[in-house]
């Protein structure tokens, strides 16, 4: 047996394993209880672990500090919910929300959609539509006729890059032409904006007979007023970028990325200048979902790259913002069943794989799960791993 194929039936039994713990069926998860369910939900301990279960399965979800947003299978429809009480609070948008592509901003949700240029639909475009977080029932709202291949949005405006070039609009409504904030450029990652810059992944080829691209991380005012700088000029990014999940984030002071697959780094927001970036996280796994706040970095370890590209679902592991300390291996939250995760001010949220396809490695994820965050001393909903 092979090493792929040995992994590959452990994730198959490890997810079968989690159905049958929560028997697929809807509950919520009291780990204060005897022989309690956090195995299923991939926690390693702690309290205050919660489950939302919606009836359909997810495709993909957003977070905010107000409700959990998800896309759900097979038609991508798009709905939310508070997720203490989402059953009295579910809002359906009867849109279609292809993931990843949704942005959250204070009032909206932003989504890549497709329309029919003619009547015979053999021509089709993409647009950035909009629909209020209260509800969508008159249908989604053109908000610019450009397909985005990646966007975010600060308290005013809604920025995203195009094929040409990285644009934002006032969040209030987008003129016929959108305003320019870098020319000739595109993000090929996770675009972010954070105070007044932009942060994006891009390729160039440093020399004229270069045969592969190298990625480099750019940054540039949001109002367009200077061209972008690289931030990374000794050293280039990644040189796989996973471009449907965040692999860059950006602190309050430094800005943080995946390179090389296996690394996580950092340099200050204005650059690594003449140093090389600062290596605060380097292991033989590979790393994904990168995400940041005041407390520390939070990422999805995966142990093997699977058939048709997919990654075989990890654990979030998680390092101050100074790094982990040296020798001591990074804190693992959950267990190695996480698909995919998302932050807000308080919790992390997680889903696993409980049904797996061996002919295609189709993945189905069914339930949303629910913790508190990590704080310096503090015992969180994880508490420690190996508890």
């Amino acid at each position: 047996m092979t090493r792929a194929t040995d992994e590959r039936l452990t994730v198959l039994l490890a997810s079968a394993l989690a159905c049958s713990i929560l028997a697929c069926g809807g509950h919520s998860i009291d780990l204060d209880r005897a022989g309690h369910d956090s195995s299923a939900a991939g926690a390693s301990g702690g309290t205050n672990l919660s489950e939302l279960r919606p009836s359909l399965p997810i495709s993909n979800f957003w977070v905010d500090d107000t409700r959990v947003y998800w896309a759900d299978l097979p038609e991508s429809q798009l709905h939310s919910c508070v997720y203490d009480n989402c059953r009295a609070t579910e809002i359906s948008y009867r849109v279609t929300a292809y993931s990843p592509f949704l942005t959250l901003s204070e009032q909206h949700i932003f989504f890549t959609s497709v329309f029919n240029v003619n009547a015979g639909a053999t021509t089709q475009e993409s647009m950035l539509s909009r629909c209020s977080k209260q509800g969508c029932a008159a249908g989604a709202e053109l908000f610019v006729k450009d397909g985005a291949t990646r966007a975010a949005a600060d308290a005013n405006y809604l920025y995203w890059s195009s094929t040409f070039d990285i644009y934002r609009c006032p969040l209030t409504g987008c003129a016929e032409v959108p305003e320019t904030v870098a020319k000739g450029h595109t993000s090929e990652g996770t675009l972010v904006v954070r105070d007044s810059h932009a942060y994006w992944f891009a390729s160039d080829y440093p020399h004229p007979d270069s045969a592969d691209p190298v990625k480099y991380l750019y940054r540039a005012p949001v109002d367009g007023s200077a061209p972008p700088t690289v931030l990374n000029p000794r050293q280039a990014a990644a040189s796989r970028l996973d471009f449907d999940e965040p692999t860059l984030a950006v602190g309050e002071n430094r800005v943080y990325w995946i390179q090389n697959a296996t690394q996580i780094v950092s340099c200050p927001l204005a650059g690594c200048g003449d140093s090389s970036p600062v290596t605060l996280v380097s292991s033989d796994t590979e790393k994904e979902k990168l995400w940041v706040d005041s407390a520390g970095i939070y990422w999805l370890d995966s142990a093997f790259h699977g058939i048709s590209g997919m990654s075989v679902p990890g654990e979030i592991r998680f390092c101050p913002l100074a790094g982990c300390p040296a020798g001591e291996e990074p804190r693992a939250l959950t267990s190695k069943t996480v698909r995919r995760f998302q932050l807000d001010s308080r919790y992390v949220y997680w889903t696993v794989p409980e049904d797996i396809s061996v002919d295609d490695w189709f993945v189905v994820e069914r339930a949303i799960y629910r913790a508190l965050k990590p704080t310096s001393g503090v015992e969180s909903g994880f508490g420690r791993a190996g508890d």
